[in-house]
């Protein structure tokens, strides 16, 4: 299941994706490339996206949300 994220905030389209026992953020990530190593994300350059461990799926998931909606 691919849930997309419109990033207002920093102007970004991001998509999220479960891939293997992962999560895979891909889509405009260069505008949130430092939000994304602060939340332990690894760029992966054969996937073009960065890539989190599964565990982490809650944490990505809210602190994207939060971060959408921020004023």
């Amino acid at each position: 299941m691919c849930v997309h994220l419109c990033m207002s905030a920093a102007g970004a389209k991001l998509n999220i994706a479960p891939h293997k026992k992962a999560i895979l953020v891909t889509g405009e990530t260069m505008k949130v490339k430092e939000t994304l190593k602060a939340l332990s994300g690894s760029w992966n350059k054969a996937l073009v996206g960065w890539v989190f461990q599964g565990s982490k799926k809650e944490q990505v998931r809210t602190y994207m949300y939060e971060y959408m909606y921020r004023v």
